[in-house]
């Protein structure tokens, strides 16, 4: 059986980004590239094999898709498929760039701002999950500005992507003075 070197076995992925899938076989091989019982003939060159663009209509987000391979050399029968690749399609939690946890401000008006998938819409939440409220997103940017009062502030971010939303964020901290 041909191998698989990419995607990596139990990766996560983005949705509606593009999966190469590569690997090695027989030199003059026709290598077949099943995902979870959809299959593509793939391009060969030499001893390696390659395909992108892979089958984004089959993929949701939080879905498990299984990836495996054979290959005919020379009109023979098929090989065996190759040992299976499992990759998961995760929509991430966005991060927080500003400020840096730990870090000290003053009384008063305060921006955060972190990355986000492009055009998702990103919600700032207090360590309790209470909504703070919605950031402004413009590309992979996001920015939130509050008027805080003195303490420690622990805060967590999620983002919705079309219908689907990540998990929180890990709870960052900052200290208002």
């Amino acid at each position: 059986a041909p191998s698989i070197d990419a995607p990596a076995n139990d990766g996560r992925y983005f949705l509606m980004r593009e999966i190469l899938s590569t690997g090695t076989c027989e030199p003059g091989a026709l290598v077949e590239l099943e995902v979870s019982g959809h299959s593509k003939n793939v391009r060969v060159i030499g001893k390696n094999w390659y395909v992108g663009d892979i089958f984004h209509d089959y993929f949701e987000f939080g879905a498990s898709r299984q990836f495996r391979a054979r290959q005919r050399v020379n009109g023979s029968e098929f090989s065996d498929w190759s040992e299976p690749v499992t990759v998961t399609f995760d929509l991430t939690a966005p991060l927080i760039v500003f400020p840096m946890s730990g870090s000290n401000h003053p009384v008063g008006g305060l921006f955060m701002s972190g990355v986000c998938d492009e055009d998702a819409t990103v919600e700032v939440l207090a360590e309790d999950g209470a909504s703070l409220g919605h950031a402004v997103v413009k590309g992979t940017t996001w920015v939130y500005y509050r008027e805080w009062t003195k303490g420690l502030k622990h805060v967590r971010v999620k983002q919705t992507y079309r219908e689907y939303t990540s998990r929180l964020s890990e709870v960052h901290e900052f200290i208002i003075r």
